[in-house]
This record gives structure tokens, sequence and C-alpha cells, in this order.
């Protein structure tokens, strides 16, 4: 852009500019997309948006033989300008600037410069409506924050108060960089006064908590039920052989609701060998003794736990459960 500008300010406004198809002047098409969806979109370079607000046309070089002759053109000035550097003994790149206008140039245009016969210069004036420090720069479109900020490059910048206006949140304004370096940011053809932010403060970040876990076992880290079968059990109420015979004897009647009358096995039952109840040896008989007459009595027969599994002692201890 630097050299458009020096060019157009000793020559004026060319018409057309034929260059390569560089990805500087044309924006490369999608996958996909044809010619006339890429024209419709109208998606430009910077160089091209500059170029169409100077109302200067730019020609693509499609034919082999334009590129061939561009490329010759840089192979020349690479070859002879480099030689001519060295034998001017230049090592800066202002002296190398003022060599390549006030020698390079005038002895080449001598030398193969060729006059144009009978075509007038179409060269334009430039006229005091075009701002080439606006036009050839760097612009992109950003959006207005709710607080009149917006952000470019990283950074984030405040209009000025006295240039805010209602429905300005949420619009899109111009941010132009310059190539002296300076930012100006255009909304609706009017230039904002604007200022860097300073560094935004972060919120600190809230301490992450573990959600808390409804399960009854916590995830297996519950230890309410170490060692629950290794505790000692409650004494038993053993009764005397007496106490057992008045018990068998004269118990209450089966539908007492004082009494409870257990399951018990073939096995546990006739280990017991009460004196009415001898005869039961099947399993269930002891419901059908408990209901035979004078044997009314609810007995049970502890079970003790070794561990995992269910031990039966030698010697059963019968209860009689009456509320």
């Amino acid at each position: 852009m630097a050299v458009l500008w020096e060019y157009m300010e000793k020559n004026g406004r060319m018409v057309d500019v034929y260059t390569d198809r560089d990805s500087m002047f044309m924006v490369a098409p999608r996958p996909g997309e044809s010619e006339a969806e890429r024209t419709a979109a109208d998606r430009l370079t910077q160089i091209g948006r500059g170029l169409r607000e100077l109302g200067i046309g730019w020609i693509a070089a499609y034919s082999p033989q334009a590129k061939g002759r561009i490329e010759r053109s840089f192979l020349t000035a690479q070859d002879r300008l480099v030689k001519g550097l060295r034998l001017a003994q230049v090592s800066t790149l202002e002296a190398a600037n003022t060599f390549l206008e006030n020698e390079y140039w005038p002895e080449w245009n001598a030398r193969f410069a060729r006059p144009i016969a009978d075509f007038p210069n179409q060269h334009r004036a430039l006229t005091p409506a075009l701002e080439l420090a606006a036009i050839l720069c760097h612009v992109e479109p950003r959006v207005i924050g709710n607080d009149y900020t917006f952000s470019f490059a990283g950074r984030r910048y405040q209009i000025a108060r006295d240039h805010a206006q209602a429905g300005m949140r949420h619009q899109k304004l111009c941010v132009e960089l310059r190539l002296n370096g300076e930012l100006h940011a255009r909304y609706q053809q009017r230039y904002l006064n604007i200022a860097e932010c300073g560094a935004r403060v972060s919120a600190p970040e809230p301490a992450v908590r573990k959600p808390v876990r409804k399960d009854h076992n916590a995830g297996g880290k519950s230890t309410w039920m170490q060692g629950f079968f290794d505790r000692p059990s409650p004494p038993l109420w053993k009764p005397s052989e007496a106490e057992m015979e008045a018990l068998l004897c004269a118990g209450p009647a089966p539908s007492d609701p004082r009494v409870q009358w257990p399951k018990a096995s073939a096995r546990e039952f006739h280990q017991a060998q009460p004196g009415c109840l001898a005869q039961a040896a099947t399993q269930g008989s002891q419901r059908r003794a408990a209901r035979a007459p004078g044997c009314r009595v609810s007995l049970t027969v502890p079970r003790l736990r070794c561990g995992s599994r269910l031990a039966i002692p030698s010697k059963s201890i019968w209860k009689a459960r009456v509320s």
C-alpha cells in the first residue's frame, strides 16, 4: 500500500491495475463455489478494497505469457539490483532506497523504456475527497458492546462519553490501522474519540466443590458395617428343665397375640426332644404339634453366626417368647 500511495502522489490515479493473482490481490475461491457465487459474495482483500474506494480497476493476469513476463522482470531485478548494491557498497535500507531512485531506475528506463505513441495519459488527479491515509490502510469491522467498547488486536478500546450516542450498542464500526501506526474508529462516516482500556480485572474463579453424594454407601467409603459380625451377641436366657416342662404343659393358646410362632426345621425341632413333641421329625411338624391340645408354646432355636455362615449349636437352647 505504501508503494501504491507513493506512485499516486507522483502520477495520479491510474485507470486499471494489471497484476498477478497473488493472495494480496484476490481471495481464493472456496471449494465447490461457482464464479457467480464468488462474485455475489464480493469478498475483497485490503488492497482490493482500497482500489475500489479509489475508483481503480483490477485486471488479473490469467494468461501464462503475462505471468512469465512479470517473473522475468523479477529475475532481472534480483540479478542486476543485487550486483549494483554490492558495487555501490550499500549496507543500509535508507541507502538502498536512495540508490534505487537516483541510480538504478533512471538507468533502467533510459536503456529499456519505450515511449507510447498516440496514447494520451490516462492518469487522474487526486481530489481532496480522497483521503489516502484512510483508504490505504488496514480496515476491519467491529461490533460495539453494551459498555460502548470494542476489541481490536487483543486490546479493548472505550468510546469517549461525548461521542457515545443512543443506538450505538450492537452496531458495527470500522477500525482503521493506518500506515503510521495510528488507530482510528469510524462510525457512520464519523470518526470517534477512543482510548485504550486498562487490563480487564477478571473475577476470581469460585472454588470447585464436589457434589454431595446422596447414595447411602457414599461411594463405598462407609465403615458402619466393619466388625458388625464380630461383635459379641447379647446373653440368651436359658430356661431350666422344670420351667420348660411347665411351659410345654401349660402354655398359652395359639391365638394368643403375645406368643410368636416361628418356623423351625425338622433337624432343629428333633434335636430339642421336648416331652410332648418328641415324635415330630419332619419339616413343619412343630406347627402341627403346637396345635395339639396341651402343647401350646412358642419355641425358638437361636442361631449363631460364625463369619458368614449360619451355625446351629450342638445343644439347642429353647426360649419361649411371651410378651
